[in-house]
């Protein structure tokens, strides 16, 4: 019994730990490239766009990896979905790819919700058949890429027809 909970206590400093270092990545000033920063979302621009607050300052951050959709439902409905997951001010932390000035920049979106983890929203966005997948990007194990031939092969979103 006391092996089994010694497991489980260093699985979860191990868990905290790498939470730990996943938020304190983004510490530091505004760089690109791949840093990590924790923040909230504070408002829905539009289907790949979102303005972040990191320390007090509101920064637009554009959805990488997605390639907004013609269908104005299927656009309503990404909106609505993002909406959904960002309400009562949760944790969001985003993953910068490009810097475009010091108001805007491409990201990688990510919420944190209790139940279920990191919620990566462009990923989510293109599973649930809201958007497609940015042509000639992907993750590193093709992801995006999975997402939207599952969402495709299950007529979902804008692959329904």
């Amino acid at each position: 019994m006391k092996k089994v909970i010694k497991k489980i206590n260093i699985r979860k400093k191990t868990a905290l730990i790498c939470t730990w270092l996943f938020l304190m990545a983004g510490a530091g000033s505004w760089v690109y490239g791949g840093t990590v920063y924790s923040g909230i979302i504070k408002s829905v621009n539009n289907v790949n766009s979102v303005d972040f607050v990191y320390k007090g300052k509101t920064i637009k951050i554009t959805i990488a990896g997605i390639d907004i959709s013609t269908n104005k439902s299927a656009n309503q409905g990404a909106i609505k979905y993002i909406e959904s997951l960002i309400r009562g001010n949760i944790p969001a932390l985003i993953r910068v790819r490009n810097m475009e000035n010091n108001t805007s920049m491409q990201a990688d979106l990510y919420v944190i919700d209790k139940k279920k983890g990191n919620i990566n929203i462009g990923l989510e966005l293109i599973r649930k058949g809201f958007v497609k997948k940015q042509s000639g990007f992907d993750y590193k194990y093709g992801q995006l890429a999975k997402a939207e031939s599952e969402a495709k092969k299950s007529k979902i979103g804008i692959w329904a027809n």
